[in-house]
């Protein structure tokens, strides 16, 4: 049910995961680094149904 839209649009569930990755990447930017590949691919697979994040 989280993966469900209402209204068109996003899920809550990918909000949830937004907001995630971007504290993290905000805090990598503010450490003046570049987001590792570890976070390039989770940003690559972002707002993609995904069952193990709950």
């Amino acid at each position: 049910m989280l993966w469900g839209t209402a209204f068109a649009g996003a899920s809550l569930r990918f909000h949830l995961q937004h907001i995630t990755v971007v504290i993290d990447r905000m805090m990598t930017y503010a450490q003046h680094k570049k987001c590792s590949e570890c976070q390039c691919v989770y940003l690559k697979n972002e707002g993609k149904a995904n069952d193990e994040i709950t």
